[in-house]
């Protein structure tokens, strides 16, 4: 498992970090994001509420990314972001019945997949008895 993790966690974290800054659309344009990508119906007196979440989720991305060169930054930005997208997944799946969380499905299932290679790294480093893998 952890030669596994060696090998992939440089893709996972730009990939990861790729997608975990898709929200940037809903800072900036919260309506059209909302609208297009979640096909829901835009309620103005929620914009600061979407643009701040979007670009929290946003930042998440970037360390993300900034992990990949700051190698001590791994195992902080790891646990962090394990912790905000598993409370995603959480949400999701709790309002999975509600007839617009269908919207939610593609960052639902994105955020899934990564809560579990984030569990599969944390099982690496515990086998390890280390927290550097790379």
């Amino acid at each position: 498992m952890e030669d596994f993790i060696r090998l992939t966690i440089t893709p996972y974290l730009v990939i990861g970090g790729i997608l975990t800054m898709t929200p940037l659309l809903f800072a900036l344009a919260p309506g059209k994001a909302v609208s297009r990508m979640l096909k829901l119906t835009w309620d103005e007196k929620y914009t600061i509420l979407v643009r701040h979440w979007g670009f929290l989720v946003t930042l998440v991305g970037v360390s993300l990314i900034i992990a990949i060169f700051v190698k001590s930054l791994l195992f902080p930005v790891m646990v962090f972001s394990t912790v905000q997208k598993l409370f995603m997944v959480m949400l999701f799946f709790s309002y999975l019945k509600k007839p617009w969380a269908s919207g939610f499905r593609a960052i639902g299932i994105a955020d899934s997949l990564m809560v579990l290679y984030s569990l599969l790294y944390f099982a690496a480093l515990a086998v390890k008895g280390s927290i550097a893998l790379y």
